[in-house]
């Protein structure tokens, strides 16, 4: 009996590239989301500095030109958190299409494992067949030819 193939051993393996090139998008921009959520903590710690640092009841130490870019640096760090979060809730929505995209891929790849296995084991069946009516064959003909030999 031949040696086992699988039918569709190529098609298995292109779907396995393909999964494998999805999983690596997938790492690459869960990889990105967390970059971008550092930078928003680094942010988040640098607006908190500035607050724990800046005393307003020392007014010896501040003039009012220092007071008004104050504020105005305060501000724009909200608006860079406020922008940075809304890069992540973006980014966050692009994760989750590569997740699918990653899963759906696997799913195939999964479908045509089982269809590999099936095969597999049908194909092993049929070749246990072969095998006994071959054993069979051997075993008849030897008993065929000692009974020739007792005449």
């Amino acid at each position: 009996m031949k040696k086992y193939k699988y039918k569709l051993e190529t098609v298995l393996k292109y779907r396995m590239v393909l999964e494998k090139l999805a999983k690596n998008d997938y790492l690459k921009e869960l990889s990105r989301l967390n970059f971008e959520k550092e930078k928003l903590l680094n942010l988040i710690n640098v607006k908190n500095e500035i607050i724990e640092n800046f005393d307003p009841s020392n007014k010896e130490k501040f003039n009012s030109d220092e007071l008004v870019f104050f504020n105005n640096y305060l501000k724009q760090l909200l608006y860079l958190i406020e922008e940075q979060k809304k890069v992540i809730e973006e980014h966050n929505e692009v994760v989750k299409e590569k997740f699918n995209e990653w899963n759906e891929k696997r799913k195939g790849v999964k479908v045509l494992e089982k269809l590999k296995e099936k095969d597999f084991k049908l194909w092993l069946k049929e070749f246990d067949k072969e095998e006994q009516k071959f054993v069979d064959e051997v075993f008849i003909g030897k008993y065929v030819r000692g009974m020739n030999n007792e005449k």
